[in-house]
């Protein structure tokens, strides 16, 4: 199993300060973090969901300010920047960090709400209603009971699912944060379109393309154009991008196919098994059987 870095410096919390509840090469969830001192100036590698039981918490995410208390989420994107973290004494929180590879399981098209709300919008905090406080409880009572059956088979299968429900449950949250702020889903701009474009592109089933000037090519724009709106709307570069979604397909086959490495090369267009094997020890640090391996542990 891969380490969770959810933030590079939360190993040196100690572990008084942190209770990790469940973890998987995709998913953690932890009880809390009572003190986020040491995680201040770190740019996060997944998808961070916080929420807020107790106290009050204020951070910067990417250069904007924000504050977490009883009852409101907090969502980070990858690779957000979180600088200037603060909290009252006896804060309280509850923590979900996740892949791309969940995120895209799990929503589906609906990724397309997610993406404009959270990386183009910049939504990143919601207050909760009664009534979704309630419902994300249950949630959180089902994860619990699930965490602590270790007798019975499927159990991250089970896990992720209830993740999948929360991440349909968010994306509600955000249609309405959206609806309510008079924020037409459709109304953006012709960068977020190409950006809109660029993902929708990059994530279809089956896709083989592998460079940004393919993806520019094909949508009659120049590379540097849509490396720059990628950069301004995302804060990741297009070939990041790219590479992203390409990993994901790569352990989706080791984790699920029976597909010989050999076999997984072609279906993707790599040229050839060893230029696989490369680039799965370039991002992972692994064998692509050795990362096979430890996604089915």
């Amino acid at each position: 199993m891969e380490k969770d870095d959810l933030f590079p410096s939360l190993e040196n919390l100690q572990p008084t300060e942190l209770l990790i509840d469940y973890q998987d090469e995709d998913i953690s969830i932890l009880d809390n973090v009572k003190d986020f001192a040491h995680l201040k100036d770190t740019k996060i590698p997944k998808h961070v969901v916080v929420l807020g039981i107790k106290g009050t918490m204020t951070l910067s995410v990417d250069n904007r300010h924000l504050s977490l208390s009883s009852n409101e989420l907090l969502m980070c994107p990858e690779r957000a920047y979180i600088t200037d973290v603060k909290m009252t004494s006896g804060f309280e929180c509850k923590i979900c960090t996740f892949t791309d590879r969940i995120l895209q399981d799990c929503l589906h098209n609906n990724v397309n709400l997610w993406n404009n709300a959270v990386y183009i919008r910049k939504i990143n905090h919601i207050t909760l209603q009664p009534e979704s406080v309630d419902f994300i409880q249950h949630l959180c009572e089902a994860l619990r009971f699930l965490i602590n059956d270790h007798n019975r088979p499927y159990k991250k299968e089970k896990i992720q699912a209830l993740i999948g429900v929360l991440l349909l449950s968010l994306c509600s949250l955000l249609y309405e944060e959206m609806s309510e702020n008079s924020i037409p889903i459709g109304d953006i701009s012709r960068k977020e379109i190409i950006f809109h474009d660029f993902l929708r592109r990059i994530s279809k089933e089956g896709n083989k393309m592998r460079s940004v000037d393919e993806y520019a090519e094909q949508m009659h724009i120049s590379s540097r154009y849509l490396a720059n709106v990628c950069k301004a709307i995302s804060g990741k570069t297009a070939s990041s991008w790219i590479e992203d979604f390409v990993m994901e397909e790569i352990r989706r086959y080791l984790r699920t196919s029976n597909m010989s490495i050999k076999e997984i090369a072609a279906v993707l267009s790599f040229p050839n098994l060893s230029l696989l094997g490369k680039y799965v020890k370039r991002k992972t640090g692994l064998s692509p059987r050795e990362l096979r391996k430890t996604l089915r542990q």
